[in-house]
């Protein structure tokens, strides 16, 4: 078999297929899915190994898949069809074979099933020292701006710095480690600082982590879009709580301060602790804890590349998720309830 370029001359349509070795420029292949007219081989696309005949997955792909086209390029096929009753059984042995090969096999339904092998790109894995460069640099400007919030308090500076980059540490640590599980080859945590200047500053922007292998399914992307947010809601909560503890009540103040209204989750904790309705002056801890679920409830969104875009489109799928991005999904509607 061989990979050749098949055009239509009355439309102008064109893509790439594997032909028979016997086939020649000129020769009538098939009819033209736009226009309905014969299209010919156009050209044969010379030193270049097809993705099908490199692996023969053909005949393992037929196995949960009737195939009714395909479609191959360098370092990609796609194969539409309809699945068969065995897909997900049939897709782990997929995968590991393709990932043996340096290939993932990719699943999507639209309007027709269809199974996409990509060839995984060679990347240069990030230095280690990059991650603890900027974990350093960022427990530094946390602790700057942890300062400043505790109005010169260095022990209040060190709770709030150690409180912060937990919550976000253990966030991203959630996607990753809920990536490796799931075989999805991912970054560990990049910490972001942010010099803490003017009179609200974190010190901090967050933290990313990057996949460096695509994810196979929506299971694996559900799994990974939220195992972020409720690892980082597992130590904001406690982080707040004990924050709240470490609080003392005071009268509202007279000269200009900055005031926070209270969540409902937030005024049961303080209640359960005060055993009445009190104000009080916020201990550190208890702000990053705040912040923390406050972040967390933003980043549950379900907009773009946040986690609740991520989860949202392993729920509802992409052609869905882009009439309901505008709206809030029910983990938004939680948080909210925690918040507001």
């Amino acid at each position: 078999m061989k990979l050749a370029e098949i055009k239509c001359f009355i439309c102008g349509y064109v893509e790439e297929r594997e032909v028979e070795d016997s086939a020649y420029i000129g020769k009538e292949y098939q009819r033209c899915p736009k226009c309905g007219n014969e299209m010919y081989i156009y050209s044969i696309i010379e030193g270049r190994d097809s993705l099908l005949s490199a692996f023969k997955i053909k005949d393992t792909i037929s196995e949960v898949m009737e195939i009714e086209a395909v479609e191959a390029t360098e370092g990609l096929a796609v194969f539409y069809g309809k699945f068969k009753d065995n897909v997900e059984k049939f897709f782990d042995r997929l995968f590991e074979r393709m990932e043996q090969g340096g290939y993932t096999p990719i699943v999507r339904k639209r309007d027709k099933d269809i199974i996409m092998v990509v060839k995984k790109k060679k990347t240069r894995r990030p230095s280690i020292y990059i991650n603890i460069g900027l974990l350093i640099l960022t427990f530094l400007t946390t602790t700057i701006a942890g300062y400043k919030i505790a109005d010169g308090n260095i022990k209040g500076a060190f709770a709030f710095s150690l409180s912060l980059m937990s919550i976000i540490g253990v966030h991203e640590s959630g996607h990753a480690l809920m990536s490796r599980k799931r075989g999805v080859d991912a970054t560990m945590p990049f910490f972001i600082p942010l010099p803490p200047v003017g009179k609200i500053t974190l010190g901090t922007l967050g933290a990313v982590i990057f996949m460096r292998s695509h994810l196979k399914d929506r299971k694996t992307l559900f799994d990974v879009g939220v195992a972020g947010p409720l690892a980082g809601l597992a130590v904001a909560i406690p982080v707040l709580f004990i924050g709240l503890i470490l609080s003392h009540p005071a009268p509202l103040p007279a000269e200009e301060t900055i005031i926070f209204r209270p969540s409902p989750l937030m005024m049961l904790m303080m209640f359960a602790i005060y055993k009445k309705p009190v104000s009080i002056t916020m201990h550190p801890m208890a702000f990053a804890g705040y912040v923390g679920i406050l972040v967390t409830m933003l980043n549950l969104m379900p907009v773009g590349q946040l986690d609740g875009g991520h989860i949202s489109r392993a729920v509802f799928g992409a052609v869905s998720y882009t009439h309901l991005r505008a709206h809030e999904t029910s983990l938004h509607l939680v948080c909210r309830l925690l918040l507001e």
